[in-house]
This record gives structure tokens, sequence and C-alpha cells, in this order.
């Protein structure tokens, strides 16, 4: 094993790098977003910000996991690469046609109103191909292929805002063309990253029987987190249909937590470096890595909340224009709770990287129940501000929980 110095500076170098390339496709995707809003309104954004937590969580639920697995096994077994890489797509595609069309029969059913049931099911499909390029990405994070990571999310983001943007440009910009664009990036993501993973040497041997093992008993675990953790992210839009919110409210709501995506590039970058550096250190190494990690990211998060609480009002109305005024406030309630969500989102890849399969799927269940019960006792009586206000109780619910228990001993349970 390298020296830990050695191994923290080439985990640093490799995280900073991914960031900076984070970045740039961050401002790729904020133009993408302008258009979107300026060019939809709120009422319409609304519709699409719907459309697209269902494809997110159709991505979830077809994913299985095997993001999560693939980083982690990959990095621990090199020579099986491609035999995990063809059977985390089997199992995908098996799961996809088997709940896709549940998912659309539950989910038509709470549409906003005007929402076409055509795009229900693109978004649905799109869904689908989504967690198949996922699955790829994280695969090679997993062989710490950073830059073949870095040029699948920045080509599907390029494609999208300039999808977008010809649209807008042709004054043909709509619901439909919105979703189009998005297909088409997730389509070019998924074949830039299918290309790169072909180009790789990888090594075809299957698991050992032991170690198959393992890798289902992982892989169902990390299911079930995988479900928790990607409904929690999108339960407070989808709830708001639930309850009725206009969708201009959802697009007011879309628009401010725009600002509080780009904030988690950073822990959410950390993130899906970490599970395969911690996994090849011993004990004495996590604390100090984790500490060291903890610390920097909560003094980051702090800080980049108090600059986007400060520039809020004058960032949204320049960027968004004056329709989506009512974000302001929403966006600086939010700001409160992006601390605390940061360390969560650290928080789940330190504990699974440690194998703490029971303690990570507990914190999810936390993050997941912890935003319905708060949303659905909050937004009937504050409308979109009980989704904000459910959104900071959960984050300090979380991250209260999740911070000594990273501390805690490794375990393999």
């Amino acid at each position: 094993m390298m020296p830990p110095s050695l191994e923290r500076k080439d985990f640093y170098k490799r995280f900073l790098s991914s960031v900076a390339t984070h970045l740039f496709a961050l401002f790729i995707g904020l133009v993408g977003s302008i258009i979107l809003a300026r060019g939809l309104g709120p009422e319409t954004r609304g519709i699409v910000s719907w459309l697209v937590a269902i494809g997110m969580i159709t991505c979830g639920i077809c994913l299985l996991g095997m993001d999560r697995v693939n980083r982690k096994f990959l990095a621990e077994n090199p020579e099986s690469t491609g035999w995990l890489i063809r059977k985390s797509l089997v199992a995908i595609l098996k799961a996809s046609a088997a709940l896709s069309p549940f998912i659309f029969l539950i989910t038509f059913r709470y549409a906003p109103e005007n929402t076409s049931l055509l795009l229900l099911a693109a978004v649905i499909i799109a869904g689908v191909f989504l967690a198949m390029a996922e699955s790829l990405c994280a695969a090679l994070v997993g062989i710490h292929h950073a830059k073949g990571y870095n040029l699948a999310n920045l080509l599907q983001k390029t494609i999208v805002t300039l999808g977008y943007g010809i649209f807008f440009l042709a004054k043909q910009l709509s619901a439909l063309t919105a979703i189009i664009g998005l297909s088409l990036g997730i389509l070019v993501k998924l074949l830039t990253a299918l290309k790169i993973i072909k180009n790789i040497n990888s090594g075809t041997q299957p698991l050992a029987k032991e170690a198959q093992k393992e890798w289902k008993a992982y892989g169902k675990t990390q299911y079930s987190i995988s479900l928790l953790s990607i409904f929690a992210s999108h339960a407070l839009i989808l709830l708001m249909g639930v309850f009725n919110v206009t969708a201009s409210h959802i697009g007011y709501y879309t628009v401010a937590f725009v600002f509080i995506e780009s904030s988690l590039i950073i822990p959410r970058t950390l993130a899906m470096y970490l599970v395969p550096w911690l996994a090849q250190m011993d004990e004495k190494q996590h604390k100090i890595a984790i500490s060291e990690i903890s610390v920097l990211m909560l003094l980051l998060m702090s800080l980049g909340a108090a600059i986007l609480y400060l520039l809020s009002g004058w960032l949204v109305p320049l960027l968004f224009g004056q329709e989506f005024f009512t974000s302001i406030l929403l966006l600086k309630l939010l700001c409160i709770g992006l601390p605390a969500y940061g360390l969560v989102t650290v928080s789940q890849a330190i504990i699974a990287a440690i194998h703490s399969n029971r303690t990570n799927l507990m914190l999810a269940a936390i993050l997941c129940v912890s935003i319905i019960i708060s949303s659905t006792l909050l937004i009937p009586i504050f409308g979109v501000y009980g989704a904000i206000y459910s959104w900071i109780i959960t984050a300090i619910i979380t991250s209260l929980f999740s911070l000594p228990v990273i501390f805690r001993r490794k375990s393999t349970a």
C-alpha cells in the first residue's frame, strides 16, 4: 500500500480535477436552466420539473444500486471489471422491463394539470437509459478513470444546453422540446461512457463465489439505500403535486433549488471518489481522513451558503428574470440547511466505504421518513414554503445522526 500522504495527495488531485470539470459543466447546466426558465415561464417550468423528478425516480428504481456497487467492487476487483459491468447492465435492463409500466400507471394519476401522458412515458424511458449511463459512469470512477467520467458528464450537460438554446432561438421551446433535449443528453452520456469502457483493457474474470455472495448481499442493501435516497431527493416535488401546489410555485421552487444543486457539486463529487479511496485504507487512516474531510466540507458549505444568501436578491432576477422574484425568499430559506445537507451527502459515501451497510440504510431511511412526515404535515399548511421547511428540518436531523456515526469503529455489518 502506498504511504497515506501520497494516497491523500493523489486523491485530492483527482478530486480537484473532477471539481474543476464539474464547475465547467455546472456553468453549462446553469445556462441551460436559465434558458429553460426564461423560455417556459414558472408554470411550464414546474411541469417539466415534475416530469424530470419522475425520470430520476425511474432511474433510481431501475439502477438497482449498481452505481454504488460498481464504485466499491471495481476498485477492489479490477480483474473482474468486464464481468461486473455486464452483470450490472443485464440486471438494469431486466428491472426496467418489469418495473417501468408500473411506474407509469402509478405516477400518471398525480401528474400536474396540463401534463402530457406522452411526455410522462418519454421521461420514464429516458430514466431507464440514464440508469445504464449512471452505472457505467460509476464503473469509470471505480477503475479510477476520472477523465472518462468527467467527459461523459460534460458532454451530457453540453448537449442538453445546446438543445435548449436551439429550441429557444427558434421560438420552439416547450415542455416537449425540453424533454427531447434532455433525452439527447442522456443518450450521449450513455454512448460516451460505453465507448470509453470498451477501449479499456478490462478484466473479464468472474468474481470468486464468496465475493459474488458479498456482491449480491451488498447490492441488495445498496439498492434499498439508493431507492430511499433518490425518493428523498425528489419527494418534495412529487408531494407538492400530490397536495395540489400549483405548477407555478413548483417552478419557483425549482429555480431556487438550481442554486442549491450547484452548491452541492463539491460534496457530491467528493462522495464519488470517497468509496474507492477509503475502501483501501485501514481503520486508523479512516479516522484521519474522515476528520479532515468532514471539517473541510462544513467550512466550504457554510461559506457557500453565506455567499449565496447575500447574493440571492441580485442573482435570481438577473439570471432568471423578474417573474421568478418569489424564488429569492425560497433560496434564502434553503441556504439555512445547505451545510447540513452537504455533510449528509459526504456521510453517506463514508458509511458506504467502511461497509456499514445497516447504518447507511438507517441513515437513508431517516432521510426519507423525515422528509415524508415533515412535508406531509407542512405542505398542506404552508404550500411551497412547507416544502422548504421540510427540506431544512430533514437536513439538520439527518446530519445530527450521521456526524457521530461516521467516526465509529469500522463495521462490516
